[in-house]
């Protein structure tokens, strides 16, 4: 891998979205299986080696979906559970995305199997985006522009991913943070206005990647080979790979200024802004963001220590792990959701919150 600086700062014109009429109605998560505590690894990767881990980390325990199960079948299931609390119907939905980096098959999309299963209209749009930390900020794009369609009333946002079987169980820092999750948001005509920025660069793909797999590098017997990484782990070229430090570097480049601007886009000041929720990747980064932008630790949660790392399902997840703590804010009419990461690929939008729905995660 060619190792070189990169400079990730936005450059040029924001690429800027504000949607005028749009609410975000509800919003529900699903956790598979029960807690893995990370201390269960001591014996594979040693037990100091762990505890920090756990330190920097801020994750103490991961879910991991049983063999067998799907990241369809996570977001059927909190589907069907949002749209009886919601006191809805299938029929009651004009569109759905999928966002996920773990479908069904390679060919074809996985979400008009997701409309069939939950007894939609043939009549809806169904389609799949591939993102993965930033999938959730590009999801709510992609639902908020199609209720920009005439016709289109309401859309079922589904975003989950089930990563940990791409991960090398002798991978010693992936192993301890990555989980498996799902959400259900419904994204729906209504008062509300949301402003967003979305950003790519595809310069730094390799700092976070499955490297075969693919058609650009298809699989070959040689591509199972477990190899001896610079870090220490063992990765094979089918195994998710990070260069961690400069995911880090990535994210604190990117993402403080593009919350600052996107702050500024909505006509608010840090001081009027009541939750910052970030994708979770680990404590390390959210505390250094946090501090780096000048805001108090209750206004931006790390939310990850029985869930760890759950790419794009982390910032729904985040919010339905405050309503189980009781940590929810009184006021949610300025919020700021944020995404980076795989892609690289980052992304924030600043929405009201006011009167939206946040359930519980469910354990299944």
């Amino acid at each position: 891998m060619e190792c070189r600086q990169r400079d990730y700062s936005t450059q040029g014109n924001d690429l800027k979205s504000r949607f005028e009429s749009i609410q975000i109605r509800a919003i529900g998560t699903v956790l598979p299986g029960v807690p893995q505590p990370l201390v269960d690894l001591g014996p594979d990767f040693g037990v100091d080696y762990v505890r920090r881990v756990v330190a920097s980390t801020g994750i103490e325990s991961v879910h991991i979906a049983p063999t067998g199960v799907t990241s369809s079948d996570l977001c059927v299931i909190v589907a069907r559970e949002l749209i009886q609390r919601e006191g809805l119907t299938p029929e009651d939905f004009d569109a759905l995305v999928f966002v996920t980096q773990s479908p069904d098959y390679i060919t074809p999309a996985t979400s008009p199997s997701i409309q069939a299963r939950l007894g939609m209209r043939t009549d809806v749009a169904a389609m799949d985006l591939n993102f993965g930390c930033s999938g959730y900020v590009y999801g709510l794009l992609q639902a908020s522009l199609l209720c920009l369609l005439p016709d289109c009333r309401r859309v079922m946002l589904l975003v989950g991913d089930i990563q940990t079987p791409y991960v090398n169980l002798r991978d010693r820092s992936l192993k301890m943070v990555i989980g498996d999750g799902a959400s259900a948001t419904i994204v729906e005509k209504g008062t509300q206005t949301a402003v967003g920025v979305h950003y790519s660069d595809g310069s730094g793909v390799e700092h976070l990647y499955i490297p075969a797999g693919g058609r650009r590098r298809p699989y070959s017997p040689e591509s199972l080979l477990d190899v001896l990484m610079p870090d220490g782990g063992y990765r094979s070229d089918l195994n998710l790979r990070m260069d961690g430090a400069e995911i880090l570097r990535f994210a604190m480049e990117t993402v403080p200024e593009m919350i600052e601007g996107i702050v500024g886009d909505a006509g608010w000041t840090k001081d009027e802004v009541d939750l910052f929720v970030l994708h979770q990747a680990n404590k390390l980064i959210l505390e250094s963001i946090r501090r780096k932008i000048g805001v108090p630790k209750e206004k931006l949660p790390v939310m990850l220590r029985t869930t760890g790392n759950t790419s794009p399902t982390s910032i729904p997840l985040a919010l339905s792990k405050m309503v189980e703590a009781g940590e929810i804010p009184d006021s949610m009419s300025r919020v700021v959701l944020c995404g980076f990461g795989i892609g690289l690929s980052y992304g924030a939008i600043a929405a009201n919150l006011t009167g939206c729905r946040i359930y519980p995660p469910i354990y299944s």
